[in-house]
Formats: C-alpha cells, structure tokens, sequence
C-alpha cells in the first residue's frame, strides 16, 4: 500500500482530468468494439445465413466453440456418472422413512419427535441444495440448446445460399460436416437435459415426501402439546414394571444405542459438506490462540500477574481448556440440525471444557454450582436411554426429580442467600433464576407421581436444560471476552497503524457484536427448549413478506430491514474506510500526504451512493420516479441550494486539488488554525486557543488563503536586535549566528543567517534569519532572545532603548541687549538651543543635562 501511495503521490490536480481522458477512451474503444461485432454479424442476423467471404472464419469459430461445448458435455456426464449422493440421500429418506412408520405414534415420546424432527429438517435441506444445483445444470443446457437451434438454422441457410452461388465443393463438404457436428452435440446436450430432468422428477417426489413427513412430525408435536395438562399414565403407585416392557433391559439398551446411534451415522452425509468448513475454521482459530497469546507474553510479559477474576486470564492460564472451548462453540455455529442425543452429549463436554477453563476466573461456589447443574444434565440425558425400558422410566424420573429438587433446594435456603449468594457473579440474576428452576422442578415430581407425564418431561427439560444454557452462553461470553481484552491490549502496542484513537470504539463496537450475538443464541435456545422454533420463524417469514398498503403505497417489513441493513452495513464500509485511509496512519510518508484522504473520499462517495441504491432498489423503491426527484432537486438547487451545491463541489476540490490538507495551518479571514478535518460540505479548523470554527468549503476555495504548511512545515524566524554604539559589529555577528546554530530547534538546511541591517538613531541594528518547525515557532523564538540576552551579558554588551537627552544653553545678560541687526547675526552671540533627539546610550551611560550653572552670573 505505501508503494502505490508513492506512485500516487506524483498526481497533482490535473488527475481528473487524465481519468476522464482515459473513461472516454475507454468508452470509445467499447463502442468501436461493439460497433465492430454487429458489423461482422450483420449478414447472419439479417439475411440468416453467413455470406461467402465469412464462411472460413465463421466455420472456425464455431469449430472452437463446438470444441468448448464438446468438453462441457462430457464434464456434465461425468459429473452426473459419479454423483451417487443423491441416490444415497433417496435411500437414507426411504430408510428413515419406513424406521419411522415401524413405531406406534402414541407411544412416540418428545424426544424422539424433536430428533426426528431435525433429521428430516436436514433431508430436506439436502434435498434443496441437489435440487438447486440440478436446476443450475438444467437452465445452462437449456441455454446451450437454443444457441445450437440457432446455429443449425444459420447454417443450413448458408448451405442453401453457398447452392446457389456455386462454391467449390471443397468448401460446401466443411459446411456439412460443421452441420453434422452441431447436430450431434445438439442430440447428446438434449440428452443430457432429459437426465437432469428425470433426476428432478425423482428429487421432487422424494421432497414432498420429506415435506410431508415433517408436517406428520410437526402434527404430532401439536398433539403432544394439547395432550402437555393430561393424564397420559397411571399413578405411580399402581405400575406394573414386570408387564411395562417385552425387552430385557440389555435388550433396551441396546435398541436405545441402536436408534441414537443411526441417528448420527445416517446423517453424516449432511455434515460431510460442512465438516470440511469446520476444520477450517477451527485451524484458523488455533492459529490465531497461538500467536495472541504469544504476541501479548512478549509484550507484556510472562510473569505479569492480574488481579484475581481478571477475565484475561481464562486465555492465559488455561490456554487449552480455553481453546478447546472455542472449537466445541464452534461446532454449533457451523453446524445445524445436529441430531438431540450428540447435541446434549457435546453440551455437557462445552459444560466441563468450560469449568475447567474459567476455575481461575471463578470463585469457589461459582465452581460448586456448575459441577451441580453437570452432574442434574447428566441425569437428563440418561432419559434418552431410560424411555426404552417401560415403566421403569417412571421410577427414574422420580428419582431424577428427587435429586434435582433436593439440590435446587439448597439455593432457596436463606443461608445461600446470605453465605454464598454475595460472592457469586452475576448474583442478582442467579438470586430471580433460582426460585422458577425449584418450583418447574419440583412441580415436576409431584406431576410424575400422579401420572402426568407429559408435564414432568416437559417442567424436568426447562428448568435443567434452561439452566444449562444459561452457563455455556456465559462460560462462552468470558471466553471470547477474554480473546477481545487480549487482542485489544496488543494491538494498543502496535504501532503499523496509528488506530489507538479507534481502538476503544472499536472494542466497544465488537463487545456489543458478540452480546448481541450471544442474546440470539439464548433466544433461539429457548424457542428450541418449548418447541416453537419453527411455528415461530415461519410466522415471522410470513409476517414479513406480507404486503402492506398505506394509501397507494405498498410495502412489506421485510424489505424496510433490508433496506436499514444495507445502510448500516453501508455505513459499516465506509467508516472502516475512513479508520484504513485516515492521515494519521501515513504521516511518516510526507510524499502522499493527502493522498489517501483523497482516496478514502473517493470510495466513501462510491460505496455510499452504491448502497444508497441498493437499499432503495431492495425496499421495493420505483427507480423511474427518481428521475422526478432529481428534477424538483435540480428546481431547489436552482433556487435555495446553491450553496449546498457550492460547498460540496469546493468539497471535492479541496480533496482532489489539495490546497488544504487536513493537519495543515491555515489562516483564512484573520482566523488561524489546524485543520482537522476536511468534509464533503464543510471543514473544521481548530483554533490554538481550542476552539472548533466549522468553515463552508466555498470559503477555503473562494476567499484568500494563507497556508503555512502546505509544502513544507517549517518557517522562518526573523528576530531583530539592537546594540549600544561603539560595540564590535563582528563580534555580534559570531555571537548571534552562535545563538543559532547552538539551538536545537533550528534547522541547519537553510543555514542561520546574521545579517547587519542598519545604523539606528540610537543603537546597531541587527537581524537574525533562521528556519525551524512551525509547530515550534513560538517556542523557539522565545528561546533564541533567552539566548542572546545570556550571551550579551557575558560579553558586557549593552541593548539600548529610546531615551530623551535635553541640552539647554544659557546666554550672558549683556548679550540681552537689543543690538543692531548686523550684531544680532552674529551667531557666537546668538541664544542657541539644541534641539531633542534620542539617545541609544543608557540612562547611566548619557550625560547630564546642562542646567546652564556653569554660565554667567546672575
């Protein structure tokens, strides 16, 4: 990037006007080019057929692009040869299929409905991307037929035409033969639409029976939900476990591993896509573990102790735990539609990975509570196994409910709130949370003992599994916190870019991205947790895409957030442009100076004007009736807008021209300053007393302008001197470019300068020339008159001020006689008065006044 800012930096002004050029030349060769092409197929466009001096080159064009599409159709074969995954994908549904007719829907518990419910959501997810993909095959060989229609028909005209002029033979049998072969790849591309065809014949029956199946499951998880407050068993007192069940409890078992398990493995085809994906992501977040946190040892060193519950050291002192963490997170971003049984397998290990890495970021009972709630998951899960052993699921939920309301107990108790509750985080949520898990599940073991079975599942899942999410959203929180403290701190030390200004909005812009990320994975989980998920998004799909009418005007919500997303998305570009292109990241370089705000403008102006549209186009917006805007604009401009116009144009002006850069002192209409910032309308001067004057742009660029540091930064001092009469000129000289030279603030290109300006009335005149920074301009010429004050006291040489010298001379008293005016013009005996005059010698140095006592007597 520097290397292209240093070639840009020989552009001046007169850039536009070579873009321009080389748009229109560039527009011209297109034009010429396209002009060109309708010129050489003119005859076949109007009379059908290609004339005699274009068949050679006609017939080896068409031999190239036979030759491209011979290829394609033989990689679409072998394509369609080899993909056997949709026909394992049909067999894997007919298997689902008839696995899950072979069970009684009345004996079909919630979790079983919920697997199966995502399984199929995943066939059919499947089923969409072949489906897609088939359709991509089938519209290009349809394109590919229509344009090997249209070659026959041209060239069987031009066989026709090439009749009747008489041709060599030699010429006609290249014809035919060119026939022959687009009829044939004509034949076999058509062949191979009808394969696409009949695959998407297959495809759409076996999707509707997808369709169909998750509207079974969908109808059976309503009917669960109407049948949630009745009585589906018999008290628990009155089962009957010998009867409950025609399986040995091995035998349960095994059917229970066997149904889970088939689960996962018939459905890695579905993940095998995403696998890959996951791998990647996972090896880049190692990558990116390792080198933070080498990065942020070597700068801050190894033994840097932080305070205790520092959230830093979940990163630090448990560097694989943490990471470990982050993989299995990971694993539910990626994925979807993971089978229930590895999903709360996976949860419980995110569960205990987590404990591990937060011990040192957690206190004591913090630590307690998590190891709690993993051991009650635990028994949850169980459940997955223990419904294939008939009644004696009922006695397990007992003693599930038992347990967990004995455990739940202890946080109700008033010596948790007052010994424990204190020194847990986020104490105030733990201390509401409490009190609904306890009652859910002790409402849960009373529901089970009367046979309400239904509602036990469903009170024991939600206050467990609620509880459970709760902890791996937080646990994930501090871990990828964690990861933004650390980086934050590095990339404070960083010194490439000088963003630092930025960092902390930055931070705060990314803590905010992951809170409200984590809130939609909390909000998603609890939808999943009362199984509404689905009924909820398509009510929102469906809320969203529905017409509104206001008057006669029609809109629908969905397309208002696509249009305030591309705004902010919008926005988001161009103010990572302005952090990217800010001057303060290229002030080393002084070659491009106010290049890459020139650049930085350029694409903020493109990308805001390209996002404006899209999000116009996007909400539905008739495009014809901008043209009616830009006209009353074009009216508002001609009456009241003038200036807006006046100063964005001097805007672009200022930017392109760069007659002001932003850090540049100014001074315009006695107002002098720093620019600090340059806009499209107006620009911001920083006075050096701090005030902020906001300027129009059309003043910069109108109006005079003095700027001090537009080419160069430095300025020249001019200190004058004076000194008493009689003192060495020469010695002055040495002493004043001494001065100079010994001040660390004056730059030695130009040299100092001494020079010895003039005889004053009263004293040597000397002028001092030399060149510093500007920014040090005050400084250093207060520091040079410290100078040379000390160096003319050590050389006892005397700087003069203005003083009055009064000489008065007294006449005798006979020379008061009126004489004859011969005498009078005698000037011995004229009264002679000497006129005032400054003195350049000090008031010690100068005579007295003559007082006339030395005169005559009176």
């Amino acid at each position: 990037m520097t290397y292209i800012f240093r070639t840009l930096s020989g552009i001046n002004s007169k850039i536009s006007i070579l873009v321009l050029i080389f748009s229109l030349s560039t527009f011209t060769s297109f034009a010429q080019s396209g002009f060109t092409v309708e010129s050489d197929t003119l005859d076949a466009e109007k009379y059908g057929f290609f004339s005699i001096p274009e068949i050679d080159f006609e017939i080896e064009r068409i031999n190239n692009y036979l030759n491209r599409t011979s290829q394609v159709i033989d990689d679409m074969n072998q394509q369609l040869d080899a993909d056997t995954s949709y026909r394992y994908l049909i067999k894997q549904i007919d298997s689902e299929g008839k696995h899950f007719n072979s069970y009684e829907e009345t004996a079909l518990s919630n979790f079983f409905l919920e697997n199966s419910h995502r399984i199929w959501s995943s066939y059919k997810k499947s089923l969409s991307v072949i489906k897609n993909r088939s359709f991509d095959l089938l519209e290009k060989s349809e394109k590919r037929n229509k344009s090997l229609e249209k070659q026959e028909k041209t060239w069987k005209k031009t066989s026709e035409n090439s009749r009747k002029h008489n041709i060599p033979d030699v010429q006609i049998k290249r014809i035919r033969k060119i026939q022959t072969r687009i009829n044939k790849q004509h034949n076999e591309n058509y062949k191979i639409s009808l394969r696409i065809i009949n695959q998407e014949t297959v495809f759409n029956k076996q999707f509707s029976f997808v369709e169909s199946m998750l509207l079974r499951i969908e109808g059976l998880q309503n009917d669960y939900k109407e049948n949630l407050f009745r009585i589906s068993a018999v008290p628990i007192w009155k089962i009957n476990l010998l009867d409950s069940t025609n399986r040995t409890f091995a035998e349960s078992l095994g059917q229970a591993w066997e149904d889970n398990s088939k689960s996962i493995s018939s459905n890695y085809h579905i993940y095998s896509s995403s696998l890959n994906d996951y791998i990647f992501y996972v090896f880049l977040i190692l990558i990116f573990h390792i080198l933070l946190r080498r990065v942020y040892i070597k700068k801050f060193g190894k033994s840097k102790m932080l305070q205790a519950g520092d959230v830093r050291g979940v990163i630090l002192y448990s560097p694989i735990t943490s990471y470990l963490s982050t993989m299995i997170l990971m694993f539910y971003v990626v994925l979807e539609n993971i089978p229930l049984a590895l999903s709360n397998v996976i949860s419980i290990l995110l569960l205990v990975v987590l404990y591990f890495s937060l011990r040192a970021y957690l206190k004591g009972p913090s630590r307690q509570l998590i190891k709690i709630f993993i051991f009650l998951m635990f028994l949850n899960i169980l459940e997955i196994v223990i419904w294939y052993t008939g009644d004696y699921s009922r006695v397990y939920l007992f003693f599930e409910t038992l347990i967990g309301v004995w455990f739940t107990y202890k946080f109700i108790r008033p010596a948790f709130s007052h010994e424990v509750l204190p020194h847990l985080r986020l104490s105030k949520f733990i201390s509401v949370l409490r009190y609904p898990v306890f009652i859910l599940i002790s409402v849960a073991f009373l529901a089970n003992i009367v046979g309400y079975i239904n509602i036990t599942i469903f009170n024991q899942r939600i206050a467990v599994q609620f509880t459970l999410v709760l902890m791996l959203i937080i646990g994930a929180w501090s871990v990828i916190n964690s990861y933004i403290q650390i980086l934050s701190d590095v990339l404070s030390r960083v010194e490439i870019f000088r963003f630092n200004v930025y960092l902390p909005l930055l931070k705060k812009r990314t803590i905010q991205f992951f809170q409200f990320y984590f809130i939609y994975l909390l909000f998603n989980s609890i939808l999943n947790l009362f199984d509404v998920k689905a009924p909820f998004y398509k009510a929102l799909i469906k809320y969203l895409v529905d017409e509104q009418k206001v008057g006669s005007i029609s809109f629908t919500y969905g397309d208002i957030l696509t249009f305030i997303f591309i705004l902010l998305f919008t926005w988001l570009i161009t103010s990572i442009i302005r952090i990217v292109f800010d001057e303060d990241n290229y002030q080393k370089y002084d070659s491009i100076r106010g290049i890459p705000a020139a650049i930085s403008m350029t694409l903020r102006i493109i990308f805001f004007s390209a996002g404006l549209f899209f999000a116009f186009s996007a909400a539905g917006f008739d495009m014809t009736s901008l043209s009616m805007i830009l006209g009353a604009l074009g009216v508002g401009i001609g009456f009241g807008l003038q200036n807006v116009v006046n100063n964005y144009i001097s805007g672009l002006i200022l930017i392109y021209e760069r007659p002001v850069q932003k850090g540049d002192t100014v001074e315009v209409n006695n107002l002098m300053g720093d620019v600090v910032d340059i806009g499209i309308r107006r620009s911001t001067v920083r006075t050096f007393d701090g005030a902020e004057v906001i300027i129009p742009n059309s003043n910069l660029t109108s109006n005079q302008l003095i700027n001090w540091t537009l080419s160069d930064k430095h300025r020249r001092l001019d200190i004058k001197i004076g000194v008493a009469y009689g003192t060495d000129p020469n010695l002055i000289l040495d002493i004043l470019k001494e001065v100079a030279e010994d001040n660390q603030m004056v730059v030695n290109m130009p040299a100092p300068m001494v020079l010895f300006d003039d005889f004053g009335d009263s004293s040597l005149n000397f002028r001092l020339l030399c060149w510093v920074l500007f920014s040090n301009g005050l400084t250093a010429r207060s520091d040079i008159r410290v100078a040379i004050t000390n160096a003319f006291k050590e050389h006892n040489i005397e700087i003069p001020f203005p003083q009055v010298d009064l000489h008065v001379k007294d006449t005798p008293k006979e020379m008061n006689v009126v004489k004859a005016p011969s005498e009078q013009s005698d000037p011995k005996q004229k009264v002679q008065a000497k006129d005032v005059k400054k003195a350049s010698s000090p008031a010690p140095s100068s005579g007295p006044v003559d007082d006339g006592s030395d005169g005559g007597d009176d």
